[in-house]
Parts: C-alpha cells; structure tokens; sequence
C-alpha cells in the first residue's frame, strides 16, 4: 500500500483534533477556535477575555456532549466523564454519516483553504499545542520536534486535509460526494437485482474472461522480482510499468538502472507512476533519473479531482506477458537489499501469459493516453485492439478490472465482484488483504454467507505487523466485528501483509491492488485480476494457508478476544478522515 505517510498523518492529527477531549488541553481547543475565528471574521470589539473565554468553554462542552451522544455507542456520559473512548464504541463514517458538528469544522477548514489561510492557521494551532505538556492525556507527542519535522507535519497536514475536503466537495463544487450509508444501500440494492449464480461473478465487472497460455500465483518479492527481472532483461520491443511508486532505494534504483538500459538498447520503455507520490522525498529522485535518461514517465495526477491517486501496479512486457498485484518497486516489496533491519513484506502478484494479456495492454493505454491528452504531453497515444472473447469452459480464463473512484461512485467494480461472489457462494469464501476496514454493505454480506452455512476466513494485519500503528484500530475494530458474525478471523504475525487475494468456493479467484478499506474505493485507481479456474484457485488457497498457519498468523477464537486500547483519537480516525484510511 505504502501509506505510511497517510498514517503518520493520521496518527499525529488524531491526537490533534482529539484534544478537545482532555481537561487539560481544553485550552488548545479554545484558542484553536479564537484562531479560526481571527482568520476568517473581521475585528470584533472588545470584550472582557475572562467572560469571553468562560462562554466559550461552556460552549465547547455543550457542543462536545451533543456530539458524543451522536456518535457513541452506547452511554456517552462515561465517555464524557473518562475523555477516552474505545474504537468500538464509536459509530463510524459508514455506521453514521457526517453529523452537524463535522460539517461545521469541515467548512470551516474549507474556508480557511479557500482563503489560503489553512497553512498559517495550522501553524499558529501547532506553536499553541506544543506548549502543552500533554495531549490526549498522554506526553505530548509534539514537544522537541524539530523545524524539519515540523515543515513535514504541516506539509503532510495541509495535503491530507485538502484530500478530505475535496473528495467531499467543499472546495470543488463539481464533485458530489457520497455518504457510506447510501453507497452501502446502492450496492446492496444493484446486488438484489443482479441475476443469481456464480458464473455471473463479472456483471459488474465490465471486464469478460479471456484465455490464458499460462497463469501463476507469485509469492513475495523473491517470486516476483526473479520473474520481472527476467523479463524485463529479455525484453525485445516494449516494457509498459504502472505503479503507486517507485522506491529511492536498492529495489528502485536497480529497476531504474536496468529499465535505462534497455531503453539505451532500443527498447520502448513507458512508466506511470502516482504524481502525488514521486514528487517526494525517498521517491522523486529514482524517478527523476529515468526522466533525464530519456525514459517517457507520466506522474499520474487528476488537476480536477486531486484527492484521487494511482494505485494499481502492473508490468507489461512485450505486450505479450503480464505481471500484477500488490508489489511495487522497493525493498520492503522486493527483499532485495541484504541489510535484514529492512521489513520483508508477505505479498502477492499474479503472471498471465496468452490473450487475455491484450486487456492489461488495454487498461495501459487507457490510463497512458488519458494523462498524455489532458496533459498535452509530447508521447504518442498507444493502440491496442480489441481482445477475443473465449467462453469460460475452455480451461483458466482471466479478466482485468479496473476502478476509477470518481467515475465508480455507486460501487466499484472491483468491490461489487468481490461482493457478488460473497453473495453467490455456496461453500468458501479467504480473503487475504492488508487492510480490512469494514463497512455496512460488505460486513452484511459477509454475515449472511456465514448464516447460509458458507466458510469464510479472513487474514488482515494485527497490531503488531501494520506498518503503521494508527490504521490498526480500524482494522481490529473490523476484525472484531468479522469474528462476532461468525467469520473465522486470523491476524499476521511477523512482518507487514501487504498481499490482496480471494478465493470464491475453490473455483473463482482475486488477486488485487484493492485493499479492503475506503482509501481504495473512494480514492485510489485500482485493478484486479479475477482467475476462473480449480487449478489456480488452488494454488491461491494453498498460499492461503501457508499464511494462516499457527507460526504466520493468530486465530481468533472469538470476537471478543481482541482488545482495543481505548483512545481519544480514534474518534477523527473513524470519523473525520475515514475515507482516508
């Protein structure tokens, strides 16, 4: 996924906007309001400070109390009296949509983005806060940061908060946003009218199955990376890569140096990456130096909707073999670098070789050519012809799924397979993903596959194995809620699971970019590979289970075996920036 920028942000902005939440910080939240209101209102006269502040205090709290009420589970005064709460008792963004008192803060951030004044604002917040000697009831997390850290933490701050407010439309008009509850109710009702069976899996695809010559599972970097490495070296007219990023490391820059090669060589070499991405640090340099070296990149951006990112990861080679999944090109990916201090992340990619590579050359030159015509970019637009269709009983046959979250917004492709297959099972449903983060529409299905008498096993990352400790909340929330419908829920042990899989009654076979959280419908460009076929399921499967063993994973023997810290900054996670996650 390589979000752990998104996270970090997460994790400090959580304690942030939670800090109205402990007595001993109600001061940040009242200066953090005069604040706002210096920035946006004209001089008012003056006023006794001491009246103003007490009103004002009086004010917060009964705003606090009519915001709890809504959003807590439960009895709100315990929350009210403790100032921590447990992530599951707080109704998410999908349980409960946004309610007046985010709307209000949310416009006033707009407000203040609108008028240039977001950064300046967050600055003087910041300056207040780290005077504080504690924020959540915790030592603060802010004091002793450094003048670099700090640009970085308003930078990332800035970003991700622009993110949030124009996905929601608030600074961009001509994008209408979608509460959880009614997007959950539209893909259930698309579901109910779908026609029944299994072999219907791709009617919301808008893909078809094609043959294949060849298809195989590939197990972590060592697997994929010996094969990419392979292919690209004997590559004789063309290597197509999309990716989220590039890594400025060994991985990275090995990729680079051999794709410049063969570039040198008179080979065709194209490259998209994410453009939000890989003008940072620890990503632009390595992209930089295929740009110099003549290689055509394309940073993927969307000038019109710029929370909206590139996620899926494919390489293409010869427009002949094909290569795509979770990894992208780095050491945590790779395993490459022999330095064992770097994680070696479990993941998953998929090689096709035979006609149905023609649909991943199509979904290619779709992405290239949209960013080459509205960029006005000097590249030459590819042309791909048509696949031929094949009917399914002719042995594995693959088809290529693609999301684009601002014009999939009743349900993407991707998740209502995922959800038709769920819905259509009879006896299995494993679902391997890095990151699960549930919402209404798939936690129900999931429950009613459990109550038809249908297996379902689901491996996500524990707290321990995320590579970023603020998404583990949601993601324990969720597995604790899969394991109370009678899901059989086992956690990672060890290292990150990045890997994105599921397998559909040993027959019907996902490998992904989509992770199972709201980043990847409602943010990110995504793509799956969807595999008919026994002889794959099965080797799927069985990389299933290799992962849920006793010594990689931890079965949980019943929902209420998990325990969740209780925290204060859950409440923005689950809220304010859950479509973020």
């Amino acid at each position: 996924m390589g979000m752990s920028k998104v996270h970090k942000f997460l994790t400090v902005s959580g304690l942030l906007l939670s800090s109205a939440l402990a007595p001993s910080v109600v001061m940040a939240a009242e200066q953090c309001s005069a604040i706002f209101a210096a920035e946006t209102q004209a001089p008012a006269p003056a006023v006794n400070p001491a009246i103003l502040m007490g009103l004002l205090k009086q004010q917060l709290q009964a705003q606090l109390g009519e915001y709890a009420f809504q959003i807590v589970k439960g009895d709100p005064t315990e929350v009210l009296k403790t100032k921590s709460i447990s992530p599951l008792n707080v109704r998410d963004l999908a349980e409960l949509g946004t309610v007046k008192q985010e709307a209000m803060l949310l416009n006033q951030l707009a407000v203040l983005s609108s008028s240039g004044k977001l950064t300046s604002s967050l600055v003087s917040l910041l300056a207040q806060l780290k005077a504080l000697p504690e924020l959540g009831g915790k030592p603060n997390p802010l004091i002793g940061l450094s003048k670099e850290k700090e640009a970085y933490l308003i930078e990332t701050a800035v970003s991700n908060i622009e993110g949030v407010l124009a996905l929601r439309g608030l600074t961009n008009p001509s994008v209408k946003y979608v509460e959880w509850s009614a997007l959950s109710k539209t893909m259930t009702e698309r579901l109910d009218k779908s026609p029944a069976g299994l072999d219907n899996i791709l009617h919301f695809a808008k893909s078809e199955f094609h043959k294949t010559s060849k298809v195989q599972i590939l197990i972590d970097g060592e697997q994929s990376f010996a094969l990419r490495d392979s292919l690209m070296s004997k590559a004789k007219k063309s290597i197509d890569v999309m990716t989220w990023a590039v890594y400025s490391d060994k991985t990275g820059f090995e990729a680079a140096d051999l794709l410049i090669a063969k570039h040198k060589s008179g080979v065709k070499v194209r490259l998209i990456v994410d453009g939000q991405v890989a003008k940072k640090p620890g990503y632009t340099e390595v992209v930089q130096k295929m740009e110099q070296a003549g290689i055509e990149v394309v940073r993927w951006t969307n000038p019109s909707h710029v929370f909206e990112g590139q996620h899926r990861k494919m390489l293409i080679i010869d427009g002949e073999h094909v290569i795509s999944g979770g990894l992208n090109f780095g050491d945590v990916y790779s395993h490459k670098n022999p330095d064992m201090n770097v994680p070696r992340w479990r993941d998953t990619d998929v090689y096709v070789q035979g006609e149905s590579v023609n649909e991943s050359r199509r979904l290619f030159a779709d992405v290239w050519n949209q960013q080459v015509k509205e960029k006005n970019l000097s590249y030459k637009t590819i042309q791909v012809r048509q696949s031929k269709q094949v009917a399914p009983e002719t042995g594995d046959v693959v088809a290529v799924l693609n999301h684009d979250p601002v014009k999939n917004q009743n349900g993407s492709t991707i998740m209502m397979t995922l959800l038709k297959g769920i819905r259509e099972a009879k006896s299995t449903v494993d679902i391997e993903n890095a990151y699960v983060v549930m919402f209404p529409a798939l936690k129900n299905e999931i429950q009613a596959a459990v109550a038809r008498g249908v297996r379902v096993r689901v491996l996500t990352n524990s707290h321990t194995s995320v590579d970023e400790p603020i998404v583990s909340l949601p993601i324990l929330r969720s597995a604790h809620d899969l394991a109370a419908v009678g899901a059989q829920v086992y956690l990672k042990k060890g290292a990150t699971l990045h890997s994105k899989l599921a397998v559909i009654d040993g027959e019907y076979s996902m490998v992904m970019s989509y992770n199972l959280h709201p980043r990847s419908e409602k943010v990110e460009g995504e793509m799956a590979v969807v595999v008919k076929g026994k002889r794959f399921a099965d080797t799927v499967t069985q990389a299933f289970m290799n992962d849920i063993s006793s010594d990689r994973a931890t079965a949980i023997p019943f929902a209420d075996a998990i325990q969740l810290p209780s925290s204060p900054e859950v409440i923005p996670v689950l809220r304010i920036f859950f479509d973020m996650l």
